[in-house]
C-alpha cells in the first residue's frame, strides 16, 4: 500500500484538483516542488509534502488545465494567479491584445 502524505490527499481530495496521475507527472516535470525534493523519486512517490502555495498552483492549474492549457502554460498561469490572489481577487490576466481572462478564487480558509 502506498503511503499518501496529508498534504497530497488534500490536492487530491480537492473538489477542482489534479488525478494522481496529473500530479506525478507535473512534480515529474518540474512544474510542481514539493517541500524537499527525495534521492530516489520512485521510492518516495505519494510521500512528499507541499507548501500551502504550491497545494493552491496544483488545484489551479488542474482547472486551467481542464479547459484547455497545456501544463506548462497553465502552471505558469497559475503561479500568477496564486502571487496575485492577495491584492486582486478576481483575478485579471491579459493573454494577448483583447484577450483577458478572469477567475474568481474563494478566499483562503484555515483549513487551506
Amino acid at each position: 500500500m502506498t503511503h499518501i502524505s496529508e498534504t497530497r490527499r488534500r490536492i487530491l481530495n480537492h473538489p477542482d484538483g489534479p488525478t494522481m496521475k496529473q500530479l506525478d507527472s507535473w512534480q515529474g516535470l518540474g512544474l510542481l516542488q514539493p517541500i524537499h525534493e527525495p534521492p530516489d523519486k520512485s521510492r518516495w512517490r505519494g510521500k512528499l509534502t507541499w507548501p500551502l502555495e504550491e497545494r493552491e498552483v496544483a488545484v489551479i492549474m488542474a482547472r486551467l488545465y481542464r479547459v484547455g492549457f497545456k501544463p506548462g502554460e497553465a502552471a505558469r498561469l497559475a503561479r500568477i494567479i496564486v502571487k496575485r490572489r492577495e491584492r486582486e481577487n478576481p483575478v485579471r490576466l491579459r493573454l494577448d491584445s483583447g484577450i483577458t481572462f478572469e477567475i474568481h478564487l474563494p478566499l483562503r480558509t484555515p483549513d487551506d
